[in-house]
């Protein structure tokens, strides 16, 4: 952007260092109306065109080749040390306690209860059932039958003749002739007609008439009877019965007691120790190292390119001046005229 600027501004003073120094008192010049006392002759603008030499910038590209580090893996075997843990068994004697159960009979007093039956007189109440019969009175319900009259609807049936439509078919006989050989032959066949027939239907004439029937009804009737009822008599008597009791009696005996007694013996034991062991051997490793290599890459650039083109160019051209008396008129009062000076 700052060349595109410079390029312009250099365009542009060409463009004014090729106009005449008169073209810029045009302005003064009509402002005194040609007065001597400007002391600039008058002159007029006229523009023209003029090819210049003009600058733009355009993008190309290019390749070029650019040091690039690329990270590269290769496995290499590497010395190493481990070690490994081995049980050892060594047997050792040692002396060890052990615990031995011994009996032996010792003598001790204990007691029993022994049960004694002593026979003993006691007084009892025993129960009897006794039964005597009672008078109640109770009711029933004893069925009546009274004769009574009612009015039924009996049906009747009536058998009628009532006439219906049925279709029936007869056989009718006509003469045909072949249009092939011109012989007649006579064809039958089977004509259905409806005729009026008269079939038997039978309805249901309902009739009521007086009937007596029989009406059951239940009445309760009092009646007197005696049951059995049973009661228990409390009957007072004397039994002899065995008491059983238990009295403690003391005896002798001998029991086995068994008493745990210590000893010490030698034994015979492995004892099982670790002990690391060391081993070597190789293990392969990935390393990664940088390697530096020249790859093509495609840049792109700016380039400053020179061009003829046409631009427009104020010239200054002479012209007659205004009479003197146009800037006879004095300036504004304490200044000075913005294009005279004066």
């Amino acid at each position: 952007m700052k060349k595109l600027m410079l390029i312009g501004l250099a365009a542009l003073g060409l463009a004014l260092l090729a106009a005449p120094s008169e073209a810029g008192l045009l302005h003064r010049n009509r402002d005194c109306g040609g007065s001597p006392a400007c002391d600039v002759p008058c002159a007029n603008v006229v523009w023209e065109e003029r090819e210049v030499t003009a600058y733009r910038v355009e993008t190309k590209s290019r390749t070029v080749e650019r040091e690039v580090r690329t990270p590269v893996t290769r496995e290499v075997e590497v010395p190493y040390t481990w070690y490994e843990t081995v049980s050892v068994t060594t047997p050792e004697k040692r002396k060890v306690q052990y615990c031995e159960t011994q009996t032996h009979e010792v003598p001790y007093t204990y007691k029993v209860s022994v049960p004694v039956v002593t026979p003993e007189k006691r007084k009892v109440t025993t129960y009897r059932t006794e039964t005597h019969e009672v008078p109640y009175t109770y009711k029933v319900c004893v069925p009546v039958v009274k004769p009574e009259k009612r009015m039924v609807t009996t049906w009747t049936c009536v058998t009628e003749q009532v006439p219906c439509q049925v279709a029936v078919c007869r056989p009718v006989t006509y003469t045909v002739v072949d249009p092939c050989t011109g012989c007649c032959h006579t064809v039958c066949c089977k004509v259905t007609e409806m005729q009026t027939v008269m079939k038997s239907v039978v309805r249901s004439v309902p009739s009521q008439q007086e009937v007596t029937v029989n009406v059951c009804h239940y009445e309760e009737q009092e009646r007197k009877g005696t049951r059995t009822v049973c009661e228990t008599v409390p009957v007072p008597g004397e039994v002899t019965v065995n008491v059983c009791r238990y009295e403690e009696q003391e005896r002798k005996g001998t029991r086995l007691v068994c008493e745990n007694v210590i000893k010490t013996r030698e034994i015979e034991v492995n004892v099982v120790s670790c002990k690391q062991v060391e081993h070597k051997g190789t293990r392969k490793q990935l390393v990664c190292e940088w390697e530096t290599k020249k790859m093509p890459f495609v840049e792109t650039y700016c380039v400053t390119v020179p061009y003829q083109t046409k631009v427009r160019v104020a010239v200054a051209v002479a012209a007659p001046c205004a009479p003197v008396e146009m800037c006879a008129t004095p300036c504004e009062t304490g200044r000075r005229h913005r294009l005279c000076g004066k």
